[in-house]
């Protein structure tokens, strides 16, 4: 059961608009409708979506339940529940809980195990980090789906982006899993390797293996080593310190913290501005990052060569040479992408996900960085996806134990002499800019990231809101406009526009 106490939440904004990220209140949307250019203006077909009930209630769920099919990537692909940490020593250690909460379910392992350069020894008990509610018999955001007798298990947002109150055993809607520890709970899994995207080791640079492949050219060739690649990708991931996790996916193994989600009136919601534009501010392109990129290597195969320099077969054979599900496993002799082809859960279209094709792919936008969008069948476009944004936007933290006054006083003029004000000020502590790392004196590590994908970005487009999934032939395809508390374009309501976009200065650390 939820529970945040002693919040009051942020307003729920029923009756208000969202047109590709142009706020309309509720009393400005009333006005709106009584004319037909208003109507125009705030219909589905002009990228407007209405914040309803249901549509929050759509994006709660979604936040709870949906996967988008990541299941088949860390069940049948990675092999997450190969290992010591499996659903039977899952339950076992929520079992011992006795109805008890946990925010750190701890896992016994009952064997010795070597994982990258480190030995788990028997008898060690990993501190998985995963939240277990009052009364819950399995995880917070885990999710199991049995099909033909075979179970899988996929993740939800609030894996990450929820805890436990340690003092009610309810849920934190929102509140970051500060000690999800993803790092061992990946590396123990026994293809860990088909996450090496996630991390700074490049299949291209690993001597080859045993493993035969047809390339590009028709050709026989060998994958990388699958043993050194594993061992590689593992040590790397377990680096991650708990509670971090590297989203970007372009071979770059710096981690950062898992944000919160809560998100009403904190835009922008990416450091690089890559999360910058589109329907909440932005919140909706950041929300299918998740899922649309990042938790399914296979939604960048179709850029890997220009984005990551390496070729489509080997990016894909590396990933699917040791598959968990033998269905899965690469068989000798065979091009990986065809391969792919006859056992993809989502024939048709990219990667592995349930995603739809922006009008854009294979290039990507700052508003789908690859150019797909998660969807689920059967639901108009960004449904989902918006629902989230609208649900998050509802969501308010639990106030913090109130510290002494000279506690406080400090603390206020250290954030007076730090000039803290600049950027984070107002009431929700942002200025609604992206600050270049320069600017600002921060570690640099991650300034870059990202930069392959913006170097191939193009104007972004989308669907209205109102088309279906799967999509018509020839959908309706509509410009995504920069937010107008952005200067890098002028914004005028009801379809005039002008973009002038600087992609690549978003992402310059020198600028």
């Amino acid at each position: 059961m939820p529970y945040t106490p002693l919040t009051k939440s942020a307003p729920r904004g029923v009756g208000s608009y969202d047109v590709l990220g142009y706020a309309v209140s509720k009393e400005e949307a009333d006005k709106l409708l009584q004319s037909e250019r208003g109507r125009e203006a705030l219909s589905a077909d002009n990228g407007a979506v209405k914040i309803t009930e249901e549509l929050i209630d759509l994006g709660r769920n979604t936040f709870y339940q949906e996967t988008f099919g990541n299941e088949y990537l860390f069940t049948d692909i990675v092999g997450i529940l190969d290992g010591p940490i499996n659903l039977g020593s899952i339950s076992k250690a929520v079992l011992a809980l006795k109805g008890k909460p946990t925010t750190n379910l701890q896992i016994p392992i009952d064997q010795d195990i070597t994982v990258g350069s480190r030995t788990f020894k028997a008898g060690t008990v990993i501190n998985t980090g995963l939240d277990v509610p009052k009364g819950s018999l399995f995880p917070l955001g885990v999710i199991t789906h049995i099909k033909n007798a075979k179970p899988r298990v996929g993740i939800t947002c609030v894996l990450c982006h929820a805890t436990v109150s340690e003092e009610t055993g309810r849920i934190l809607e929102g509140a970051i899993n500060t000690d999800i520890n993803l790092g061992p709970l990946i590396a123990i899994a026994s293809n860990s390797a088909a996450l090496f995207r996630q991390t700074d080791v490049n299949p291209t640079k690993i001597s080859p293996g045993q493993h035969g492949y047809i390339n590009n050219e028709g050709e026989k060739a060998y994958l990388p080593d699958a043993k050194i690649l594993e061992d590689e990708v593992d040590a790397a991931i377990l680096s991650w310190a708990p509670g971090n996790f590297v989203s970007n996916g372009d071979l770059k193994n710096n981690s950062a913290q898992i944000p919160s989600s809560y998100t009403h009136g904190s835009w922008p919601y990416a450091w690089s501005g890559v999360a910058s534009i589109g329907w909440f501010h932005g919140l909706t392109t950041l929300n299918n990052a998740v899922f649309g990129i990042n938790a399914d290597p296979t939604t960048t195969v179709d850029a890997s060569e220009s984005v990551l320099g390496i070729d489509k077969q080997v990016y894909l054979g590396a990933m699917l040479q040791n598959a968990s599900n033998p269905k899965f496993r690469l068989p000798e002799g065979v091009q990986p992408s065809e391969f792919l082809e006859r056992v993809d859960p989502t024939p048709g279209e990219p990667g592995i996900n349930s995603t739809i094709r922006m009008p854009e792919y294979p290039k990507g936008s700052l508003f789908m960085q690859n150019g797909l969008m998660a969807t689920t069948p059967g639901l108009p476009v960004a449904a989902q996806l918006n629902g989230m944004s609208a649900w998050q936007n509802t969501l308010a933290p639990p106030p913090h134990k109130s510290a002494d006054i000279e506690t406080l006083e400090h603390g206020a003029a250290v954030f007076a002499q730090a000039n803290c004000a600049q950027c984070h000020s107002d009431r929700y502590f942002t200025n609604h800019k992206v600050i270049p790392v320069k600017e600002i004196g921060t570690q640099p590590a991650r300034a870059p990231a990202s930069r392959s994908f913006a170097q191939l970005f193009v104007p972004p487009d989308t669907y209205p809101s109102n088309v279906p999934v799967p999509l018509p032939q020839s959908p309706p395809v509509l410009l995504v406009t920069f937010n107008p508390q952005y200067p890098h374009v002028w914004f005028c309501f009801c379809n005039c526009f002008e973009v002038v976009p600087s992609y690549d200065l978003l992402f310059r650390s020198d600028q």
